[in-house]
């Protein structure tokens, strides 16, 4: 189950720097 809680906040680490990258290149464009 540490295992599962671990991967899960990782992606949803993961998933917010997508979104700020994202918003950086709307920014840029």
């Amino acid at each position: 189950v540490a295992d599962l809680d671990l991967d899960a906040g990782g992606d949803r680490l993961l998933r917010a720097r997508r979104h700020r990258d994202r918003d950086r290149e709307a920014l840029h464009v």
